[in-house]
């Protein structure tokens, strides 16, 4: 059986930890039994923010199409500042798609 990518976090976290905890005088007297608990607290964390960010990316992602759909954004420029925010729009659009924010898959 092979481990899980979260097993060998903790291996790995484990074998830095004991290495380099701060020592014997401090209350962490055992880090072997401190470690899991450390990974732990931070790997809740980092789902925490994964979902923070994921919930961010799906309120960018519906504003850009919200922004795409509307007519009054993508008029014919007359002058170079209209023609300068509507390039910017779709660059911004561009890049969200091209870096797979807003496809489902990603998630």
């Amino acid at each position: 059986m092979s481990d899980t990518p979260k097993d060998t976090g903790l291996a790995e976290f484990t074998e830095y930890f004991v290495t380099n905890y701060p020592g014997p005088d401090t209350i962490i007297s055992d880090p072997r039994w401190h470690a899991p608990k450390i990974f732990r607290a931070a790997t809740r964390q980092l789902a925490l923010d994964l979902n923070e960010a994921r919930a961010q990316i799906a309120t960018l992602t519906k504003l850009v199409n919200t922004q795409a759909e509307d007519a009054g954004l993508w008029f014919v420029a007359q002058y170079a500042s209209e023609a300068y925010l509507q390039n910017a729009l779709r660059t911004l659009h561009a890049a969200i798609e091209a870096d797979g924010w807003a496809r489902k898959d990603k998630r």
